[in-house]
């Protein structure tokens, strides 16, 4: 796919639970000209950042220079998005909603078995649906922990793309963040959808670990030792120490 410095400029973005504004701060500022098969001379124009947290509001506006809305997802309408997006400009609508219903946190915690169900935040990617249908943007990226996949919600949010007449990504294979050059040894689950043909994640630009057959992580034996090391025999080695010397730890 190539995408000319010119087509670019015909795309806004609007981001949902924009938080601090991670997200658009990248889109804003991708820069790409190698030899990958993607031209990108300059970044995408972000509209507006949503967030219901107004904490967020000066880093978002500070780092990304667009426009903060202090407001519930559930309390935006398709018109109040539209809004946002100039005249004859491109809509891409992104977002990540909260995650921790779905996390595996939330899973080990053993006196709430229901918590994701029972948690009002997961309701928030139907608003996500809503706003998709009642917008129609030309491009759509939604990501969230890996976990999202084994959810009605989640399952109901891409059929509702599908019906949307969208194409959407392959998404059963989660994104590991290192292969990307994201100094995290975390997984994210990655969907893209557009009405404008098929779309689909770039390949991973960074060889950060071998996989197994399965395409699991299998970690350098090197790293595995280190983490063995510092989970086991430094806090073996301060006991010994402190034992040594007598000292009193208050």
């Amino acid at each position: 796919m190539i995408v000319t410095t010119n087509k670019i400029k015909q795309f806004q973005a609007v981001d949902l639970f924009c938080g601090v504004g991670g997200l658009s701060y990248g889109m804003k500022n991708y820069n790409n000209s190698a030899d990958d098969g993607i031209d990108i001379a300059a970044g995408i124009d972000i509209a507006a950042g949503i967030d219901i947290d107004g904490t967020c509001a000066f880093a978002f506006s500070h780092n990304v220079g667009a426009k903060f809305i202090q407001k519930s997802v559930s309390d935006i309408s398709g018109e109040d998005l539209i809004s946002f997006y100039g005249e004859n400009k491109r809509r891409i609508l992104v977002g990540c909603a909260p995650c921790q219903p779905f996390s595996s946190h939330s899973f080990k915690i053993k006196d709430k078995v229901n918590i994701a169900e029972e948690d009002k935040r997961w309701k928030l990617l139907y608003e996500f649906k809503r706003l998709i249908a009642e917008t129609k943007p030309e491009i759509i990226s939604m990501e969230n922990v890996p976990q999202l996949i084994k959810h009605i919600v989640f399952e109901d949010f891409v059929n509702g793309l599908k019906e949307e007449g969208y194409y959407v990504s392959t998404y059963t294979k989660p994104v590991y963040c290192p292969d990307y050059g994201i100094p995290q040894r975390r997984q994210r689950l990655v969907l893209l959808a557009s009405k404008l043909g098929e779309i689909e994640l770039i390949p991973p630009t960074h060889n950060a670990f071998p996989r197994t057959s399965n395409g699991s992580i299998k970690p350098p034996m090197v790293l595995i030792i280190k983490s063995w090391f510092n989970q086991y025999v430094l806090p073996l080695a301060a006991l010994c120490f402190v034992a040594r010397n007598g000292i009193t730890i208050a």
